[in-house]
Formats: structure tokens, sequence, C-alpha cells
């Protein structure tokens, strides 16, 4: 968790316009830029059904390699009156949908806090104490890099993406919003997050729609986003809160998140709703371990719906190596994207994970190992070749992360 402090826009502005004297004649140095970033790379062999993953007769091959990789640039600088001030860029290392993560510029004061301007991610998952994960880019906080396949289904919550436990809060993340950080004061911090388009490049069905079919932009015929697209959640606010303090030789670090939007214009059938997440975690860390747990729920913003996934994990460090280990378990009710419409099924989902990591061979280069063990039910049954039964079976990973 980062450990600044974090202030408000009208604090800010009172920073910038006192200046203490003492300070007066020192000279102030220009934003300066630094370029950061990581590569993660993974060789994955799976093990997993065939006749459940795509047209009939089709094998899925038993290996793949997968990459995630982005270039980070920083900027910052350090005014008299003690005023912090930077920008935050992130470009995908590869031509995708989403090629910059992040840009966003920041303010920050000891006394006042920090805020936020832009793109970047909300309240909840900078503050976010959970399950440690046990494979790099595969915490069943937030799973990153897949390396076994999703049923393919042609109705059901799993055209969603919501048959994957996900402990972090997602509405209109990395959308344009403010953020704010208080200060932390005896090892409390809150933050608030307001996001009043859902709208990025993200625009995808289950991101920034909850029914319906996504529209192709979010902008209108100005450049003000249009505020009654059909299935379209906006109006988002999020607040988060942690305690983060030392106990003798212990670590705590509890977080809780709270985010609400309302649904712009309901879908044909009516279904939709507002959509509302919640969250909770923590984790203890001592004597080289560290155990965790964390727990999500979301409405999906569906009448009647509901999705519910925790994780539970533990690590040991001693010297440059790691190991852990991971669970999660994910149940949500199926439903259909265009209408909103509930199957009666509820897919039901977990995976289980075992790794190791060295971090020796030299400063910012992390090697490791896992295997993992996943299960999926329920809606993914209703596979588009007609077979049912899911996914399930077991994958050995090996992958190194360099960051820079």
């Amino acid at each position: 968790m980062r450990k600044l402090l974090y202030g408000t826009s009208a604090l800010v502005a009172a920073g910038l316009l006192h200046v203490d004297p003492a300070f007066a004649q020192a000279k102030e140095s220009p934003v300066t830029l630094t370029v950061g970033g990581r590569m993660n790379f993974m060789f994955a062999f799976a093990d997993q059904r065939d006749g459940t993953l795509g047209p009939a007769g089709t094998d899925i091959r038993g290996h793949g390699i997968t990459r995630e990789a982005e270039i980070l640039f920083r900027g910052r600088t350090a005014l008299n009156n003690g005023l912090r001030a930077g920008v935050h860029v992130g470009l995908e290392a590869e031509t995708c949908v989403d090629q910059i993560d992040e840009s966003y510029i920041w303010f920050e004061h000891d006394s006042f806090g920090r805020l936020e301007l832009g793109s970047t991610d909300q309240v909840g998952w900078k503050m976010f104490y959970g399950a440690p994960a046990a494979i790099p880019n595969n915490s069943t906080a937030q799973i990153n890099t897949r390396s076994y396949n999703l049923t393919a289904v042609t109705a059901g919550i799993t055209a969603a993406g919501n048959n994957s436990p996900q402990a972090l809060l997602n509405l209109g993340n990395d959308a344009e919003h403010i953020n704010y950080f208080t200060p932390r004061f005896f090892g409390f911090q809150v933050g608030v997050a307001y996001t009043p388009e859902s709208c990025q490049e993200v625009t995808a069905p289950g991101q920034n729609f909850s029914v319906g079919a996504a529209v192709a932009t979010c902008t209108g015929a100005g450049s003000l986003p249009n505020a009654a697209n059909a299935g379209q959640q906006g109006e988002i606010w999020e607040v988060a809160a942690n305690f983060v303090q030392k106990f003798g030789d212990v670590n705590v670090g509890i977080y809780g998140a709270y985010a609400d939007a309302d649904l712009e214009a309901n879908v044909a059938s009516g279904l939709g709703r507002d959509q509302k997440q919640w969250g909770v975690g923590a984790n203890l860390a001592a004597w080289g371990f560290t155990l965790g747990a964390h727990y999500k729920n979301d409405n999906l913003g569906v009448r009647g719906a509901d999705y519910d996934s925790w994780g539970v994990g533990l690590s040991y460090k001693f010297a440059a190596w790691t190991i852990g280990a991971e669970y999660g378990w994910v149940k949500a009710d199926s439903y259909t994207q265009a209408t909103g419409a509930l199957t009666g099924v509820k897919d039901r989902s977990w995976v289980g994970m075992l790794g190791v990591q060295y971090a020796g061979i030299g400063p910012g280069i992390n090697t490791f190992a896992g295997i993992q063990f996943f299960d999926q039910n329920g809606a993914s049954a209703a596979a588009t070749n007609g077979t049912t039964g899911g996914n399930d079976g077991t994958v050995f990973i090996l992958g190194t992360t360099i960051s820079y």
C-alpha cells in the first residue's frame, strides 16, 4: 500500500497560495520525468476439458505463452510550499484495446492529503488488503492473466466474465474520475472517488454495461458523454478506508470499500437496476508469514441477481524465496446479457494455487513457478457446442517478471 499522504482540490489550492518565507528564496525545479515499468512472461501447461471449450470435436492446445507488460512514465516536482505534484502515464507494451492503461495528474501535501485527476484505479483498488498472491498475475483478488479457458456460452454470466474470483471493486475502474485520499491518522485513512461516466476505452458488456449491448462509444454529439444509455452505469461514487499499523512484530492491514452507481436508462425488459458493490479484506504479516483473506459482493446491476466471491491465502518469505498457497471461490446468478432475465442457474467456480518465487537473481528480477487447480460449474454447462459440464483441470506455470 502506498504510504503517501493524500489531499482535496480546495486544500491543494490553499497550499499553492501559501509560501513559507523561510523557503521563499529556494529555487523550485520543474517536473522531472522518469521511465520505469515491468514485463511479465509466463509459459503454461494445461490439462483441461476440450469438448466444452469450442466447436464440437475441437481440441484445445495443452500449452501456451502469455505476456503482460507496461511502460510507466512518471513526472514529479516538489514546491517550496510543501506541495508535490506530478503526472503518471501507463503505456501497454503490446497492441491492445486499452493501449494507455492509466493517465492522470496528482497533487499531494503532508497536511492536506492527495488528489488524483484522470484515468487510474479507484480508491478501493489502491487501499486494498487481502489474501497474498501465490502466483504473480493470478491472484484471486484480480486475475490479470488467466492460464485456463473460460467455458464459452451463448447466454449467462460467463459472457460477462463473472465466473472467476474477483475481490476488487470494478465499477468504472480506469474511467475518467477524481480520487481523494485523506492523510493517515493513527493508522486510519479514507479515500473517496467520483466517476461521472464509466467510460474510457471500456465498452464491453459486463464492464460499463450491466445488461444490454454496449454502444460503440460513450460520447454524444459533442465532447460530453451521453447520459441515458440503456444498461449503462453512471454517477459512480466509491468510498474506501483502511487501517495499517504495526503491533510489535505483527503488521496489520484491514480494508473495506463500497461503490454505488446509477443505471442511466433501463433496457426494454426493465430488469436492470442500479449497481452496487462492496468488499472487505485483511492480512497479517509477521516472522516472514503473511495470512490474508477478502470478500466481495455485487448485485450485478440486474434485478434478483447476486455475486459473491472470496479468497484466502498464506505465504512465507525466507531469504530470496517466497512460497504461497491461495484459494478462491465464486457463486453468482446466471442471467441473459441482452435482457437481464435470470436463467435460474447459479454459477459456482473455484481455483486453488500453489506457488514459489525467487528474487535472488538480481534487482528487479523475479522468477516463479506454480500449479493451479480449477473447476467451473453451473451456467458454464450451456456451452456453444451443446455439451455440458463446464470446465475443470490443472495448470502448471513457469514465469519471470522484470521490473525497471
